[in-house]
């Protein structure tokens, strides 16, 4: 496993590192002028549908939805600051020879939102939305023989990437925001270097 880290990952934060350079560089540009909203602290629940990338290369058989729950900070319209985590479930493959690597992926994340609105009034607001930031992922790996024995069990964890790029609707007290997010940087002792793709909706309470 010592040649994995080489790998560049297949969900490259580049995009969404230069998406949020130019909102930065938007932002500092732009009159200065009343918000319509407060800043404030919120929390957060989301459910995502997601795709995994691994370089193992054996047939996934079994993945799911997965859970986000989070905190944030919300300065002003403009940017936001959230630490949370989310569940991946149980992620299944087919490894050959009738074994079976069953996956558990959680995964801690800290990131800084950017948004750009695009229209409000003084109730709402519909902005795009960027987000950058870290992650520690842990993972618990189980193998199954053809018979449901369990051959192997191996714990592992590190730090990766997780960035995202959506559209938020917000009023005075809740938001709702739809993105795709990409976490990057996980692995495992079977199926080796791991990213997941996935879209995902929130809905934010602000207090």
């Amino acid at each position: 496993m010592n040649d994995m880290n080489a790998r560049k990952s297949r969900f490259t934060m580049y995009p969404v590192l230069t998406g949020l350079i130019a909102l930065v560089s938007v932002l500092s540009s732009a009159p200065t002028a009343a918000a319509e909203f407060e800043s404030g602290g919120y929390v957060g629940l989301g459910y995502g549908l997601y795709k995994e990338d691994s370089t193992g290369g054996f047939s996934v058989i079994k993945t799911g939805g997965a859970f986000k729950a989070y905190f944030g900070y919300q300065i002003k319209d403009y940017i936001g600051f959230e630490v949370g985590k989310t569940d991946f479930g149980d992620l299944k493959y087919d490894i050959g020879s009738g074994n079976v690597d069953r996956v558990e992926f959680d995964t801690y994340f800290a990131r800084v939102n950017g948004y750009l609105p695009v229209w409000r009034d003084g109730k709402q607001m519909t902005a795009l939305s960027l987000g950058l930031g870290a992650l520690r992922w842990d993972t618990r790996e189980e193998v199954k023989n053809s018979v449901g024995a369990v051959t192997s069990l191996a714990r592992g964890h590190g730090a990766g990437a997780v960035g995202a790029a959506g559209l938020l609707v917000r009023g005075q007290n809740s938001a709702f925001r739809v993105e795709y997010e990409f976490y990057t940087g996980m692995e495992t002792f079977n199926v080796g270097d791991t990213d997941i793709g996935q879209w995902s909706v929130n809905l934010m309470f602000y207090f």
